[in-house]
């Protein structure tokens, strides 16, 4: 599936309501649903069905998403396991309470192409992987009014881009070519719930097709659709999409997101904070290490496709050696098997 997240709508920062008790701030709790037809295939193949839902509690900038079914293939999301999404340092984390440990990373990261904070242009542009996109594009239209959702007033606007991305992993090369279309449905007010927090939110599960397409960060159209609806939250999102390989096979998925079950009322501050006696991991910090290392050992400068190529000839010549050394043996042991005359 290559259904991705969406640019969102956010509320203006004067709806957000002050804190009304000593640990504890007005806010809100829904339940984000996403379905998708693969669940057709996964059950006729006797697999997983692809469903995920969560619970989320949000005041003022900070998000707490509590996974609740669909979430088994996800690093460190087992049951009761959460994620904390804060928009003021602009920071996520993975806290997972049975093991008392938490992964941070940067939250600007995990809404956009770098990827869990760790530097998605070094896990992806390097020696040994390399992805490249391009003829990406992006348009849309705003539709008027769309229905209102949980009460909520919304706008429906529809997206489409494409665009094409070529992986080259240790001088394989795989290519596809990628198209969806969105229908989106934008509550551009959602009281109880600041800017930030939102912002976080629908980079990391509301963008629909940008992700399948970075390139398209330097779109006219898809920076005038930021400016457009860059302060708002989609509340129904269905997502389109098909994908075309190098061979010429195609995929296709239809994907619907939904927020439901809205409510509001006063959420406690340790909600969302990761407890004090948690083992803490900066991931940051690991990929900064992880680049030192790489230089360290010269691997920031190896030629991948050299090595692959190198290896593969060594391995000839091995070849070579042994059928050579099997047939020496093979004649002297013929030899040495021979009765004297």
């Amino acid at each position: 599936m290559r259904i991705r997240s969406f640019p969102p709508l956010l509320v203006p920062a004067a709806l957000v309501l002050a804190a009304s008790a000593a640990g504890a701030q007005q806010g809100v709790t829904f339940t984000y649903e996403m379905h998708s037809s693969a669940a057709r295939d996964a059950r006729a193949q006797g697999g997983t069905v692809p469903y995920m839902a969560m619970t989320v509690r949000a005041a003022g900038s900070n998000m707490r998403v509590e996974f609740r079914q669909g979430a088994e293939g996800m690093p460190m999301m087992k049951p009761g396991g959460y994620m904390l999404i804060r928009g003021a340092d602009k920071t996520f984390a993975i806290v997972d309470p049975t093991q008392k440990v938490a992964i941070t990373m940067s939250g600007e990261g995990f809404g956009s192409g770098e990827r869990m904070g760790m530097g998605y242009g070094r896990a992806t542009n390097n020696s040994v992987v390399k992805v490249s996109q391009k003829d990406a594009k992006f348009d849309w239209d705003d539709l008027g009014s769309g229905d209102k959702i949980l009460g909520i007033p919304t706008r429906h606007v529809r997206v489409h881009s494409s665009g094409t991305s070529e992986v080259k992993v240790l001088g394989r090369t795989q290519t596809s070519t990628d198209e969806g279309t969105a229908e989106m449905w934008i509550a551009t007010r959602l009281p109880g719930v600041d800017a930030e927090a939102l912002r976080a939110w629908s980079n990391s599960f509301g963008r629909g097709l940008a992700r399948t397409n970075p390139g398209l960060a330097t779109s006219p159209r898809a920076a005038d659709f930021e400016r457009q609806f860059g302060e708002g939250m989609p509340l129904r999102t269905i997502v389109y999409a098909t994908g075309t390989d190098e061979k010429g096979r195609v995929r296709t998925d239809t994907a619907r997101m939904e927020i439901t079950e809205l409510k509001s009322g006063k959420l406690d501050a340790s909600l969302f904070e990761i407890p004090k006696d948690y083992q803490v991991t900066d991931m940051r910090q690991v990929g900064a290490s992880l680049d030192s290392a790489m230089k360290a050992n010269g691997l920031d400068t190896l030629n991948a496709g050299k090595v692959v190529k190198d290896a593969a000839k060594d391995a000839a010549k091995d070849a070579g050696k042994d059928a050579a050394v099997d047939a020496i043996k093979g004649k002297l042991g013929g030899f040495l098997k021979r009765k004297k005359p």
